[in-house]
């Protein structure tokens, strides 16, 4: 759905991967948190459940020959499918965060690149976060609002359609 008189937004991301490592909930996360400041520091564990993480380590292993991931070290026997259930756990952290840094990092939306600054912290605990600061242009999109729409392979073939939508803040 979107509301009369909204811009649509168009959501992209600068590098082809055959499959967006970011869930839903996450990116919806880190663009309406663009009104709330400058800064982003998201928890990143409760994004990504001990099953995600297995499903996501049997997808980079199948995957890993193929571009662009066949540039980065993808371990296959480091993390498998037990672990602690943290992102952080081993290898996982090796596999699924620089990937998922890396496509953040060339999120666009409106063709406005989003992050000036992304990272990626852990806690004494073993807790997960993304830094991130946002461009200039992302907060001054986010102040306008819309509806922001990601097609995968820019609305070709088969995939699911994000759709999330920010208030115009006055």
């Amino acid at each position: 759905m979107t509301f009369q008189n909204d811009p649509i937004r168009k959501i992209t991301f600068e590098d082809q991967f055959p499959f967006l490592l970011v869930p839903d909930e996450m990116l919806s996360e880190v663009i309406s948190r663009c009104q709330e400041g400058p800064r982003l520091l998201l928890a990143l564990d409760s994004f990504f459940p001990p099953d995600l993480i297995s499903y996501l380590e049997q997808v980079l292993e199948i995957n890993r020959l193929l571009p662009p991931l066949s540039g980065f070290p993808i371990h296959s026997s480091d993390c498998g499918m037990y672990h602690s259930g943290s992102i952080q756990s081993g290898s996982c952290a090796n596999n699924i965060l620089p990937l998922l840094l890396t496509q953040l990092g060339g999120l666009r939306i409106d063709r406005c690149l989003w992050f000036s600054h992304l990272d990626y912290r852990q806690t004494t605990d073993r807790e997960s976060f993304l830094h991130a600061d946002y461009t200039s242009e992302a907060r001054e999109i986010g102040r306008e609002g819309g509806t922001f729409l990601y097609h995968p392979y820019n609305g070709r073939g088969s995939g699911m359609t994000f759709r999330t939508h920010l208030e115009r803040i006055s």
